[in-house]
């Protein structure tokens, strides 16, 4: 099988589909693998706390989270990185004054406008209803921009730690999807119950990664006013929209995430790989001795990848896997 490789893997649109399915080749490919002696890596945007239980389920030797601010080696943090606070005032600025919808992504929990809950319980609904895995948009409906100002936001803790709001709510994460509930799998009535809204601020200082779901031009504005200041990327959820993204610290991305794992492991960058399908995925194809793109990333993650995989759900991982000889 070759030399020791590092396999970094994408979570949303590369090993899991929209309905939160993971297909059984890519779980038999990635067990295989580290039976082979290869080490396997999460590297997603999504926050450590907001990882499906079924993904870790499969086997990983670290984590990624929160697009490279967050890394997880050897069952402890290695790594966390976090936004500027003069940043992070602007930026919650900007997104107030045209009324958008943001979270902020803190190390055990996320802080939301009660707009991207909605846009999220919308999402949900989409996919309970049976709609597309791929494209599609969320509306954003006046009905959903935020009625009470910076005040107003939800936040999520994981189990056993101590949030600073109160929340009824029995999560493990903070993420969208049924099984994150396990005690109350109904997640509309949890979003329409069970979320506590409190007034606060945004201006934090333990900001590891803003999203937020902007419309008519947010995306190209936001690179021009904080260009140099942090990283801008679209983002990884199709359904809501070209306009919507992820910020992090200057510097900060999947990449040097890749960077940093392979120092820590000491193997050479030439014996690392990284697949995935979205625009954040591609400062790690970039880093990566090899990149690979899924079958349904965009055409411009698949005109820089060394290789292009079959889709996610055409057995994407597994062919990947075989491609490059890892299992």
């Amino acid at each position: 099988m070759g030399m020791k490789k590092i396999v970094f893997l994408d979570i949303d649109g590369t090993l899991m589909a929209l309905d939160q399915t993971v297909p059984q080749s890519a779980i038999e490919a990635c067990r295989s693998a580290r039976k082979n002696g290869h080490l396997l890596y999460i590297c997603s945007g999504r926050q450590s706390v907001e990882i499906p239980r079924h993904v870790r389920a499969i086997g990983f030797d670290g984590v990624v989270s929160a697009g490279g601010a967050s890394i997880e080696a050897d069952g402890r943090n290695i790594f966390q990185a976090f936004m500027d606070i003069g940043t992070v005032t602007r930026l919650v600025d900007f997104f107030s004054a045209r009324r958008e919808a943001f979270a902020l992504d803190l190390p055990d929990r996320k802080i939301s406008t009660p707009a991207l809950w909605a846009l999220m319980e919308s999402a949900f609904r989409s996919i309970q209803g049976g709609g597309k895995k791929g494209g599609g948009s969320l509306p954003l409906a006046s009905d959903r921009r935020p009625q009470t100002g910076l005040g107003s936001y939800a936040t999520l803790s994981p189990r056993g730690s101590a949030p600073k709001t109160p929340s009824p709510l029995p999560a493990q994460t903070s993420g969208l999807f049924p099984e994150m509930f396990e005690e109350r799998p109904n997640f509309l009535k949890v979003m329409s119950k069970g979320i506590t809204r409190e007034q606060t601020h945004f201006y934090r200082r333990d900001v590891q990664k803003i999203i937020f779901v902007g419309r008519g031009g947010s995306f190209d504005e936001l690179r021009k006013r904080f260009d140099g200041e942090c990283e801008i990327f679209h983002g990884s959820i199709p359904l809501f929209g070209k306009e919507s993204g992820e910020i992090s610290p200057p510097g900060v991305h999947k990449g040097s995430a890749v960077e940093a794992v392979a120092r820590y492991h000491g193997i050479p960058l030439s014996d690392t790989i990284a697949i995935g399908d979205s625009d954040n995925d591609r400062p790690m194809l970039e880093r990566a001795g090899t990149g690979v793109a899924m079958g349904n990333a965009s055409d411009e993650l698949k005109a820089l990848a060394a290789h292009v995989t079959s889709r996610l759900e055409d057995n994407g991982i597994m062919y990947a896997f075989l491609k490059l000889g890892l299992v």
